[in-house]
């Protein structure tokens, strides 16, 4: 009987990933990893259920919850989940309507009103914002049979109304935290994995580094952890590094800070310790196209970085700034050359259907993307994520009747909104046609052809990666036709 047990509710590869769903990837859920680690070192028992990479269906999830019998059950839900938590935490109620239900993670943090006035009969309360110190709290003050009003970062349904708690300050001191609880998940070699072309050898693995983004760009929501840039120092990073090699034999980590390399400094002492340990792992990560240097770029080079994937959204000077991406066209492509010329990978991302695209716009998309020195590609639908700049815009504009019922459409794959002068089966047709365009050129099957050569253990993963853009390209010239 755990006293806190962290659920990752049910969510299907397809839900996901729509029609690529066999080259997608698995990570393991290290939000809820991070929760299991606070509570623990707190002295508390936990556990964590993550029943979308186990595979369980919401029946199978509710009778594993009830044979854990935890004190307080805690769960993480996406936007695109949360229809998936509702089913599993009304079900749960209706077994042990005593049992504390708590939902956090971005999606709750983002439309917190929406969500409790929708599902508030099976939500005790709402963790907002970053929940580490919030859960250890609550926790503590549930076992004690203490009222929780006066916790700081939580949401709750009180009267017919929500009522928000103080505000939870941000953790500053990144390295206060213990390390993510790994071992309470499922075996993570064999479980989790990211897709075919994000990691190098395996087994592989992500690592955050750090919590907040300096960027103002209209397509995000930064509510959990804000603008505000922290991260953990380069020594407690090593011994992270050092402990995924010994305790999962991880031989490549995937950094996936939301930007990686905008702390400077320790990105300088990172890569020098890196080296001087002979780069033990290969590891890639995501970057802003204006805050790399050639110099930096060779450093990351010889500390073992072989891929950076960087946001580039559209190859439309106005539809980047209309974005609020503070970059320009030739910045993106001097990054690049600069990136290639270190010898480290290119991948890129992009997105189409934002508010103002059309088909000239996607068209220059696809022809800047083929301009590039790119290793890699990946492009989804525009998506208004809830609390970001464009979801409120949208929303005010009228667009959705109740924008709040696409929730669970609302993966990036799918074109659930659609601009002005288009239609979804257009979107569509140029997503596919972009990947098309990328993939079914030589640069990018060579690459492919010599990372299977290089390590076979990635071969099938390639394979099944490549039978999702065949599968694509077949689509795309059936839509074409219609």
């Amino acid at each position: 009987m755990p006293d806190f047990l962290f659920v990752n509710p049910p969510l299907s590869m397809t839900e996901r990933y729509g029609d690529l769903a066999i080259g997608g990837s698995n990570l393991p859920p290290l939000g809820l990893a991070n929760l299991a680690a606070a509570v623990r070192a707190a002295g508390f028992s936990t556990a964590i259920l993550d029943a979308a990479i186990l595979k369980m269906t919401p029946e199978q999830t509710i009778k594993k919850i009830t044979d854990l019998n935890p004190r307080v059950v805690g769960f993480t839900a996406a936007t695109v989940a949360i229809g998936n938590f509702v089913e599993i935490a009304r079900g749960l109620k209706k077994i042990h309507p005593n049992m504390p239900v708590v939902v956090g993670g971005a999606h709750i943090s983002a439309a917190t009103e929406a969500t409790l006035m929708r599902f508030h009969d099976c939500i005790d309360a709402g963790v907002i914002g970053e929940g580490d110190a919030t859960a250890v709290e609550l926790l503590d003050t549930l076992l004690n049979g203490k009222p929780i009003e006066n916790i700081p970062g939580l949401a709750l349904w009180h009267n017919g109304k929500v009522r928000f708690t103080a505000p939870r300050p941000l953790v500053h001191d990144m390295d206060s935290l213990p390390p993510a609880a790994r071992d309470l998940l499922p075996n993570l070699p064999r479980y989790y994995s990211p897709a075919s072309n994000c990691y190098l050898r395996s087994p592989s693995t992500s690592v955050i580094t750090s919590r907040g983004c300096p960027g103002r760009c209209t397509f995000c929501d930064r509510t959990v952890s804000t603008n505000v840039l922290r991260g953990h120092s380069t020594e407690y990073l090593i011994e992270e590094i050092e402990a995924l090699r010994r305790d999962f034999v991880i031989r490549d980590i995937i950094f996936y800070d939301d930007n990686f390399v905008t702390l400077r400094k320790r990105l300088h002492t990172l890569c020098e310790a890196m080296i001087s340990r002979g780069s033990p792992v290969s590891w890639s990560c995501t970057a802003r196209v204006d805050m790399v240097s050639p110099e930096g770029l060779k450093l990351m080079k010889k500390a073992g970085c072989w891929q950076i994937a960087y946001g580039i959204e559209s190859g439309s000077q106005e539809i980047l700034d209309s974005l609020n991406k503070g970059i320009t066209l030739e910045t993106i492509r001097q990054t690049l050359k600069w990136t290639q010329k270190a010898g480290i990978n290119n991948r890129g991302y992009f997105m189409i259907g934002v508010p103002g695209e059309s088909v000239e716009t996607i068209k220059k998309t696809i022809a800047f993307m083929k301009s590039l020195p790119l290793d890699d590609f990946h492009i989804s639908y525009f998506t208004p994520w809830p609390a970001s700049q464009l979801y409120h815009e949208i929303k005010r504009s009228g667009y959705y009747k109740d924008i709040d019922e696409m929730w669970g459409q609302m993966s990036g794959w799918l074109p659930v909104y659609v601009p002005d002068g288009m239609t979804a089966v257009e979107l569509e047709r140029w997503h596919r046609r972009a990947f098309v365009a990328f993939y079914l050129r030589p640069r990018p099957i060579l690459r492919y052809l010599k990372n299977s050569a290089r390590n076979p253990a990635v071969f099938v993963r390639m394979i099944r990666g490549g039978y999702g853009i065949i599968k694509a390209a077949i689509k795309s010239l059936l839509l074409k036709q219609n």
